[in-house]
């Protein structure tokens, strides 16, 4: 093993494995070394940095590599980048921004930001396929644009994101998965074009959703989608398939 400004790598530095363990609740900043493609998971979880420095060339962020390093603020994402691990970020409650809109990035995976309460600004890459579960749950963003390459959005993607206001899916989504927006209290504008099913709890204790329109795609929705928020009733489209209801009585045609 080799060593580059504080921080542990593999004889040829293509691996980075994480701080000096005599540094690692001391030191506050890390600059990769330039031949660096991989963090390691777990690499720098539980850190008190607040800025990473990440250089041109890294490909990999792997598994919790970042995890609950609580006092993180700062973070650059190379053009270079292709990977980000499950849980790469989730608590760095700090986190304020992820500008990923030029890397090479094709999904987000699992709990990826996860419950980094002060994440404000997240701008993605123009081609991407998939956002995974829990992926922004507990963020704190308005609002986020996704692109229209993306065809699927995980459970409870955005759940329990108390400032989320609005949402389009993009034009290739056609489920509403599970609890997706579930305690997304400010939520108020959501676009449904295309969507053709809207599964349990989508919109759970979303307290200030009160229209809804549902799409003339829609083939199947459980009214248990809409718990908890003010939706007063649900027009449906003709022609759809499938209902599972809870609140019949506020279903009209």
């Amino acid at each position: 093993m080799k060593e580059y400004k504080n921080c542990i790598y593999s004889d040829d530095f293509k691996f980075c494995l994480g701080i000096k363990e005599e540094l690692k609740y001391a030191l506050d900043k890390i600059e990769l070394h330039p031949d660096t493609k991989i963090i390691k998971e777990l690499a720098f979880f539980d850190s008190n940095i607040t800025e990473a420095v990440l250089n041109e060339g890294l490909k990999t962020i792997q598994t919790e590599a970042f995890s609950n390093s609580l006092y993180l603020k700062k973070i650059n994402f190379p053009d270079s980048l292709e990977l980000i691990g499950p849980g790469a970020f989730e608590s760095c409650v700090n986190l304020k921004e992820a500008i990923l809109e030029n890397t090479q990035i094709g999904e987000i995976k699992n709990y990826s930001f996860a419950y980094c309460q002060k994440l404000e600004k997240v701008t993605l890459p123009k081609e991407m396929s998939s956002i995974g579960s829990n992926s922004f749950a507990g963020t704190g963003f308005k609002k986020i644009d996704l692109p229209d390459t993306i065809i699927e959005i995980s459970s409870s993607a955005f759940a329990r994101n108390t400032n989320l206001e609005e949402f389009k899916f993009p034009k290739m989504v056609e489920n509403v998965r599970i609890q997706i927006f579930e305690e997304c209290k400010n939520l108020k504008k959501v676009d449904l074009s295309n969507i053709k099913e809207i599964e349990i709890g989508a919109f759970k204790n979303c307290g200030n959703l009160n229209t809804i329109i549902l799409p003339k795609t829609l083939q199947t929705f459980s009214t248990s989608a809409f718990t908890g928020t003010k939706v007063a009733s649900l027009f449906l489209p003709a022609g759809i398939e499938n209902i599972f209801l809870t609140m019949k009585n506020k279903l009209k045609r």
